[in-house]
């Protein structure tokens, strides 16, 4: 016999012998005791939604159905539990799950009444509604919900509320019971306390004791009820929860030891890559004749991205940009050969389009995985500034001339490890001192904000022009912070790798004066320079005389707030004349105001920027860069 069937008949005759004694008398039935009823069927109805939200966490198979899509088994534990619906949604609050069938698919969001329980979804607590019509056929039902506990969802039974009533309605007759039926009331109350207790105490306190020792931590523990009630079904659900928690816990704690031995390989992996990288700034540092500095990002723990530089001989550097298709360990590891590949064959004596046709070849070979790398290449001859560079389907580099920013154009080649016997054009430009080089992979303009916008090529372009001409790890600082602030916290999706090349040409054609910014040392610093450029026309002669005069008396004018500031001059000949002065003072870039209109009379033009027109106009470039705590003026002027 069911153990509802062995409760409900003792209180069954008990409300028959109570309505037998109590039906010609009654007494005022108050709002106090309805609420109480009430009260009392909610938590009935929550606990065992609750405990039904539970079953399903130790037995997911509870929620299987059969082969007409029939879920038996919670038809059988709604009629275990004297409910006349259970439901089951999933995390939209759509049923998946039931006692009945036609219920399948119905969205709670539907219906008014139960639109009001999808606030268990959000707020992970039990709802019991007042009873209310059903939306269907009108009939009074109440329904509770309380959330799943294996996942996101509602677990809903529903109760008609005939039987309720009828308690209710019982309730609602006056009259005044007898001592009689008083007494007979507390004897059958004790009979019913006696069969309960006999019923349920010894394996209710198997059942207190198995949760105890589970929270104790003993997960060894079993519960031995062999009844075929309702308890005996709780105890090996029990049982089954144990056993399954115990395998659960032992299969984490060995997910978690794997993931630690990945995270420390993985770390491993990171400081190998990173040493694999030049890394160390200033790179040369007893090279004077130009500038280096780059960085690397990986969006994973390791990367694909790489870039390299290294001196071929004294007079050339060598300098390299790629992107390794895909991400983590496997970009990776092709990026370790590529980097090889590229390296080694450029200081066997080969030429960038050489170089690229061979490693190009070698990685053809058993690439099976179809990995490819887009790659930059670029040959620095640091005596003459000949730039030769070869693109295999990489993003151009941004290149300085006089100053200004712009994409070096040159047609791209086919990408390395693409296809084998591709040919790579090589092409060349010349660089003057003071002019840059940056060079960067598709992770800095296709870098994403929350929108899934692209940086872009114009935001890079911008901000290299804005901070360009200064320091170099700064400029590569501010490129970062500017994709950082567009990403607006997005999750990095691809590596970011950059570097930039400044050419300060050779040093050693180089002679420096140092004087002080005072007018009466125009005729030494004239002097200086005339001694080195004397082989020159005397009409460059001139002209260079001139612009010394005016670009010298306006360091000494204006450069220091107090006298004794210095002042270095340099000069540099070779194809054309370079002469760099650099100062101490206040930052000032003589460039940045507008030329003065010379159409218009004398009388009626500004007063200043005269002279420095007339230094643009005398020489073929004039360039002007902040250097820390130094202003530096450059002035070039060929040899004709």
């Amino acid at each position: 016999m069911r153990l509802q069937t062995k409760v409900l008949l003792p209180i069954i005759a008990v409300l028959l012998l109570s309505f037998a004694f109590i039906s010609f008398r009654s007494m005022d039935y108050t709002e106090e005791s309805t609420g109480y009823v009430m009260e009392l069927m909610d938590s009935k109805h929550i606990n065992l939604a609750n405990t039904l939200a539970y079953m399903i966490v130790a037995d997911p198979s509870l929620l299987q159905y059969d082969e007409n899509g029939y879920n038996i088994r919670l038809n059988e534990l709604a009629e275990i539990m004297g409910v006349d619906e259970v439901h089951i949604t999933d995390e939209n609050g759509i049923i998946r799950w039931g006692n009945i069938q036609e219920f399948y698919g119905y969205d709670f969001r539907d219906g008014e009444q139960s639109r009001a329980l999808l606030k268990v979804l959000t707020d992970a607590q039990p709802i019991a509604q007042e009873p209310q019509p059903r939306g269907i056929d009108n009939v009074m039902f109440q329904y509770i919900a309380v959330p799943r506990m294996d996942r996101q969802g509602i677990v809903e039974v529903g109760v008609s509320m005939e039987s309720v009533e009828a308690i209710k309605g019982a309730l609602d007759y006056r009259g005044v019971i007898l001592l009689s039926g008083i007494l007979t009331s507390l004897i059958v109350v004790l009979i019913i306390v006696w069969l309960v207790s006999a019923l349920l105490s010894k394996p209710l306190r198997k059942l207190a004791y198995g949760v105890s020792q589970l929270g104790l931590g003993n997960l060894d523990v079993s519960i031995d009820v062999a009844t075929k009630d309702e308890l005996g079904l709780l105890a090996g659900t029990f049982n089954k929860m144990t056993v399954d928690l115990k395998e659960s816990i032992a299969q984490n704690e060995r997910v978690l030891a794997e993931n630690e031995r990945i995270a420390t390989e993985l770390d491993v992996a990171t400081k190998i890559q990173a040493s694999m990288l030049p890394c160390i700034f200033p790179a040369f540092p007893e090279r004077e004749d130009f500038d280096i500095y780059a960085s690397m990002l990986p969006a994973k723990e390791v990367g694909g991205d790489f870039y390299d530089f290294f001196l071929i001989d004294d007079n050339t550097l060598a300098v390299v940009m790629a992107d390794v298709s895909g991400k983590g360990v496997p970009a990776a590891l092709f990026m370790v050969i590529a980097k090889t590949l590229i390296k080694n064959n450029a200081q066997l004596g080969k030429s960038p389009s050489e170089v690229f046709e061979t490693v190009n070849r070698l990685l053809c070979e058993n690439n099976e995985a179809g990995m490819f790398v887009t790659a930059f290449m670029g040959y620095l001859d640091i005596t003459s500034g000949k730039f030769t560079f070869v693109n295999a389907g990489h993003n151009p580099p941004l290149i300085s001339s006089k100053g200004t920013f712009d994409w070096l154009k040159a047609k791209r080649s086919f990408i390395l490890a693409g296809m084998d016997g591709m040919s790579y054009k090589q092409n060349e430009v010349v660089l003057k001192p003071g002019d840059e080089l940056f060079l960067y992979t598709d992770g800095v303009t296709e870098a994403m904000n929350p929108e899934n916008k692209l940086f872009t090529e114009a935001r890079l372009l911008e901000i290299i022009s804005a901070k360009g001409g200064g320091d170099l790890k700064e400029l590569l600082c501010a490129v970062k912070l500017g994709i950082d602030e567009f990403a607006a916290g997005a999750e990095q999706a691809d590596d970011i790798t950059m570097l930039s090349l400044r050419y300060k040409g050779t040093v050693s054609s180089i002679d420096e004066l140092v004087v002080r910014a005072e007018l009466e040392n125009i005729k030494e610093v004239q002097d200086f320079i005339a001694m080195r450029i004397k082989e020159c026309p005397a009409k460059i002669r001139n002209k260079i005389s001139i612009a010394v005069d005016e670009v010298f008396a306006n360091i000494a004018r204006y450069a220091y707030d107090e006298p004794g500031g210095g002042v270095t001059v340099r000069v540099a000949v070779d194809e054309d004349i370079h002469i760099e002065f650099e100062d101490g003072g206040a930052a000032y870039n003589p460039l940045a105001a507008e030329d003065p209109d010379v159409s218009l009379p004398a009388a009626e033009r500004e007063i200043g920027g005269l002279g420095v027109f007339m230094v643009k106009k005398l020489m073929d470039s004039v360039e002007y860069r902040r250097d820390g705590m130094k202003n530096i003026l450059r002035i070039r002027k060929k040899i004709e």
